[in-house]
């Protein structure tokens, strides 16, 4: 039966290509979320400049960033829009990387074509050891009846091998892996996809509470929807299964239990300066259970439908916005709520609650520094968030959180700022310090025990932020990144790395100076 499925996705994606009609060319790729291309994006709107794109639901497709470098330019254009030397400066940078691109959108174009294979090298050096590490991968893209794309991309990672949650297959030394695969169509303002890729739903950088831009890109369906100053999102995949054993008659049987996830994302822009969003997730499975039809409905909140059908599972509820109080000035933040307890009727409200929490600020030009931009954030995320009793209902994907990077019972503060020296040149200082405790995201959960007393003397109420050994690192960098084009970049990078408690061991301490040198060059083929 999951052939069969699979078979009916590609039938269905392949008609409603061939029911688009004849318009312009549409680039429907995603640009990768560690591209460049998102800290220009998001330093451009600090600077005044609207892009249009929703700040909070990425990755964004070619053809969106297009059209937003378009809008600036029209107001350039009218001499409502004065764009200074350092808006220049990203404006250049965005115009060589979408160039060739742009000429699509002007031309009626059956079949077009992207090939792209780039090669990576970093070395990187402390007082204690020299690690050279090699990545490479290539892509191709086909945009099909203008507004269709068939998308395949891999890698090879010489360092991922190292990975200790890394379970799949080793050659020389090397790991590779699919990064994304998958078809998606324009429908007017909707766009559906199916396939294999990454998702970032939050005001971060590259990371949020719930759907995080360094998680393992998942293998799922999804619709976005785009009318007017609203934005819906909604995806569901199947996580890896978690394998267990029964002992019939002493012999051991391996079994499988499904887990599968699902979520949908509401966004709004109040204003030019203001955008508000609003994310439900839910995890489910175990043994015998297989996708479920109200989990697979975008409309339905999942919480409702837990409880009232006594459907099991792990939500995950989460309100962000992003605020330009300013010119040049936004605030923005995340609250995550896991478990929140309203409740205290039974020992099982006695459980404190569970969240999570990102705020952040980001300046263009600061203290008048001209052509300078800076931000700082703060993450925190408290013990036995994104984990529950039952070990397949956990927010584990591949053995890493699908949110926060830091997993749980952490936080971190990070400072970041950069000077453009002139279009090829920048330089950068980066200040951080994270905290982790002894919880961890796949911790056994505390027994459930009918005593009220007994449940907090368990230390479930009591336990401080972060719990147990504390493990502290702070890092300080300064670099210099010449990217002389699109294609291509060297990174130069100086520090110096203190930890307490590695591992959260007592006394297990070390600092130790740093340094990296990183260089990438890809090749870029369009045809049409």
């Amino acid at each position: 039966m999951a052939h069969i499925r699979g078979k009916a996705w590609v039938f269905v994606f392949l008609g409603l290509c061939l029911l688009v009609g004849p318009v312009k060319a549409q680039t429907q790729e995603y640009i990768p979320l560690d591209s460049w291309v998102y800290p220009v994006l998001e330093e451009l709107r600090i600077r005044g400049h609207s892009t249009g794109l929703f700040g909070a639901v990425k990755p964004y497709t070619r053809a969106e960033v297009i059209r937003a470098l378009e809008e600036v330019g029209r107001g350039v254009d009218a001499g409502e829009i004065v764009l200074t030397k350092a808006d220049q400066v990203l404006v250049q940078r965005l115009d060589q990387e979408f160039d060739k691109d742009s000429t699509l959108l002007d031309v009626e174009k059956k079949f077009t074509w992207r090939f792209r294979a780039f090669g990576q090298e970093r070395l990187s050096a402390t007082s204690k050891e020299k690690v050279s590490r090699v990545a490479a991968g290539a892509n191709i893209g086909l945009h099909f009846d203008q507004r269709a794309t068939f998308y395949d991309g891999f890698f090879i990672d010489q360092e991922m091998a190292k990975d200790p949650s890394y379970t799949g297959y080793l050659w020389r030394g090397m790991y590779g892996d699919f990064d994304a695969a998958y078809a998606q169509v324009a429908l007017g303002p909707a766009r559906m996809f199916a396939g294999r890729g990454k998702l970032l739903w939050g005001p971060g950088r590259n990371e949020s509470l719930i759907l995080s831009g360094n998680a393992p890109a998942l293998d799922r369906v999804g619709l976005d929807v785009r009318v007017g100053e609203w934005g819906f999102s909604w995806f569901t995949a199947e996580f890896d299964p978690l394998k267990y054993y029964q002992r019939p008659d002493t012999n051991l049987i391996e079994e499988r239990a499904k887990r599968f996830v699902t979520g949908h994302r509401l966004d709004v822009k109040i204003s030019r300066s203001l955008e508000l969003g609003a994310t439900e997730t839910f995890v489910y499975g175990g043994p015998g259970r297989e996708f479920e039809p109200h989990y697979l409905n975008p409309l339905l909140l999942y919480h409702a439908v837990q409880m009232n059908d006594d459907s099991p599972g792990n939500t995950l509820l989460g309100f962000d916005g992003r605020w330009l109080v300013r010119p040049k000035w936004e605030v923005y933040g995340e609250v995550l709520i896991d478990d929140w307890q309203i409740e205290h009727k039974t020992p099982q409200d006695e459980e404190p609650s569970h969240w999570g929490t990102q705020v952040g600020l980001r300046t263009a030009d600061p203290l008048g520094f001209k052509g300078s931009y800076a931000w700082v954030n703060y993450t925190r995320v408290n013990n036995w968030v994104y984990n529950v009793y039952q070990p397949y209902e956990r927010y584990l994907f591949k053995g890493k959180s699908l949110g926060w990077s830091g997993s749980n019972d952490g936080d971190a503060l990070e400072l970041s700022g950069i000077k453009h020296l002139n279009r090829t040149w920048d330089v950068e200082l980066t200040l951080s310090q994270r905290r982790h405790g002894e919880g961890r995201l796949d911790a056994a959960w505390p027994f459930v025990v009918q005593d009220k007393d007994t449940l907090v003397k368990r230390g479930f109420r009591s336990e401080p932020f972060p719990s147990g050994i504390v493990e502290k690192k702070q890092n300080g960098e300064v670099s210099l990144r010449w990217q002389p084009n699109a294609d291509s970049w060297l990174e130069l990078g100086a520090g110096v790395e203190g930890i307490r408690n590695e591992g959260n061991v007592k006394g297990s301490d070390r600092t130790s100076a740093t340094a990296r040198l990183v260089g990438r060059y890809q090749v870029d083929w369009l045809l049409r």
